[in-house]
């Protein structure tokens, strides 16, 4: 782990969501990196498929705002939970428990600063999407920054005792 991560507390599971491959269970942790306030919260999705010792399947960092307004940060994907057409059929695994997250209210607003990935993430998944940030925004994210800050908080999840939570 780098200096900018540490492990997350966990508040506990949200819920279970069968994907197209296998179980997942969502919780609802902190944060794993120190940069980001305390209104900060992260999902995460454990994976019944995926190897014990890696089993974050996908996280998504969310900003909690007055009146139940809970808007995505970042998400980030393990590459293993890439769309697979062979197993996916229609949607990622990424995609199916965006949809459950929104569905069920745990997150309702999508960020303006939106990659294309993320953008295509948004559209698919639903919930309220704002236009995009123009691409000179000086509060627009780095793509690159973005895909580095992904791995290494996916990095510091996967080190989390996760024992107790794993999807039996």
């Amino acid at each position: 782990m780098t200096a900018l991560t540490r492990q997350p507390g966990i508040h506990g599971p949200i819920g279970d969501l069968t994907t197209t491959r296998g179980l997942a269970r969502i919780l609802l942790t902190d944060n794993p990196t120190l940069d980001q306030p305390s209104f900060f919260y992260t999902y995460v999705a454990l994976a019944e498929w995926l190897p014990p010792e890696h089993p974050v399947a996908m996280f998504v960092t969310f900003i909690s705002l007055p009146k139940d307004r809970r808007e995505v940060n970042l998400i980030y994907a393990d590459s293993d939970v890439r769309f697979d057409p062979a197993r996916d059929h229609e949607y990622s695994v990424a995609v199916q428990i965006g949809k459950w997250l929104f569905s069920e209210g745990h997150l309702t607003h999508h960020s303006v600063d939106r990659n294309p990935e993320g953008d295509r993430w948004a559209q698919a998944v639903g919930g309220i999407l704002p236009p995009l940030a123009p691409a000179d925004d000086p509060h627009r994210g780095n793509p690159e920054a973005t895909v580095r800050s992904g791995k290494r908080a996916l990095a510091a999840l996967n080190a989390t005792a996760w024992d107790a939570y794993l999807p039996a």
